[in-house]
């Protein structure tokens, strides 16, 4: 495994072979249109003894990716030399993850479960949470691996007490008031993320005593480059079949140690209301003062003369929706990163918020995330 042999199987590509601008950004797009599912120019060779996998489709088309199963196989190595840190042989671990429907993760930390040698619970998140509530008590979880979309959800139908030990994540960002229910609901103490892009394979983890959003690159597996505007942009060092060079993922970041990047958002999370400027991160803050949700959903409407910003609430509390509508207001206000106060006052700017319980808001069927941003205004 090396750039080198990665760069020369690449010449046998269509697609890269017949890029004028070899240093220019592989996208989202680019796979789309060329990859497994359209013209296949990114390939370099048939499909066969292979995986194919394709991501959620939260933010976008979803898009296809494929992997030989040696390369498959060689990638679980690392995701498992990178667990083994964290589990231990003796460990209960339920695999919460979404199976089938084409998705990665599961069949990925399977494999690497498989590797390590402790006992796997199976489960998957579409279970009953109740059934994965039984389970998780009668044979004792000491981990769980999972979205944490899908584990607030299954925390907030839990009556009674648990004794996880750890909670492994990866596909979203877990903030601190999901946290907080998580160790509630759960009784873990401890937290680790771990971040991948389907196209691209696994990445990195959040190593003991490290923040959630830093991640050591797996450096062996991956070449990571963070842009000047602070774009993500990963090489994948052994995928042969499909090759993914400076693959532009759509996430941000910053370096922050040798080997270890910071996660700070995805491009297009801010998003332009009404004039304003505001970022998904800003309104989750705000919300996450007056409660612990279990999932947060921003839509954005026009009737033409404004914009209207809906934030849907799910939580297992019960939430006075003038409190959450004052705090995100005043976050804004504090930010001040568009004068808020002026377009509320111009009336181009709307702020509703909508309380719902616990799975009300419509999951992705194939990953059981949420998606984040809905933009239901006409663009040209």
């Amino acid at each position: 495994m090396s750039l080198e042999s990665v760069l020369k199987a690449a010449e046998r590509s269509e697609f890269y072979a017949g890029r004028q601008n070899k240093k220019q950004l592989l996208t989202k797009r680019d796979i789309a249109e060329h990859g497994p599912g359209g013209t296949r120019k990114l390939l370099t060779g048939e499909m066969r003894d292979c995986y194919l996998f394709s991501s959620g489709g939260t933010t976008s088309t979803p898009t296809f990716a494929v992997y030989t199963k040696k390369e498959f196989d060689r990638s679980t190595d690392f995701l498992a030399k990178d667990f083994g840190e964290i589990i231990g042989s003796d460990d209960n671990v339920a695999n919460l993850l979404a199976p089938g429907n084409l998705w990665t993760a599961y069949a990925a930390v399977d494999r690497a479960l498989n590797k390590i040698g402790c006992n796997i619970l199976p489960l998957g998140s579409n279970a009953p949470n109740s059934m994965i509530a039984r389970i998780l008590e009668d044979f004792s979880a000491t981990v769980l691996v999972g979205c944490p979309s899908s584990l607030l959800s299954i925390a907030s139908s839990i009556k009674g007490s648990f004794c996880v030990e750890k909670i492994i994540y990866g596909g979203e960002f877990l903030y601190k008031g999901g946290r907080e229910m998580l160790k509630e609901s759960f009784g873990a103490d401890n937290f680790f993320s771990f971040y991948g892009p389907v196209e691209s394979g696994y990445v990195g983890i959040q190593k003991k005593g490290s923040p959630s959003t830093v991640h050591t690159v797996a450096e062996e597996y991956h070449l990571v480059e963070i842009t000047d505007e602070g774009r993500i942009v990963l090489t994948n060092l052994d995928r042969e079949l499909m090759p993914i060079i400076r693959f532009d993922t759509g996430d941000m970041g910053r370096w922050c140690g040798r080997n270890r990047f910071e996660l700070s958002g995805r491009v297009g999370e801010e998003m332009k209301v009404g004039g304003a400027w505001i970022s998904y991160r800003t309104i989750y803050e705000a919300v996450s003062e007056v409660c612990s949700p279990i999932a947060l959903q921003l839509v954005i409407s026009s009737d033409g003369a404004s914009d209207k910003l809906e934030v849907r609430v799910e939580s297992a509390e019960e939430i006075d929706r003038r409190e959450v509508v004052n705090t995100i207001l005043m976050k804004l206000r504090e930010n001040d990163d568009a004068f808020i106060g002026e377009f509320l006052s111009k009336g181009s700017f709307r702020l509703d918020v909508e309380t719902l319980p616990p799975g009300a808001i419509e999951r992705v069927e194939k990953t059981g995330k949420v998606r984040r941003i809905i933009d239901l205004r006409d663009h040209f």
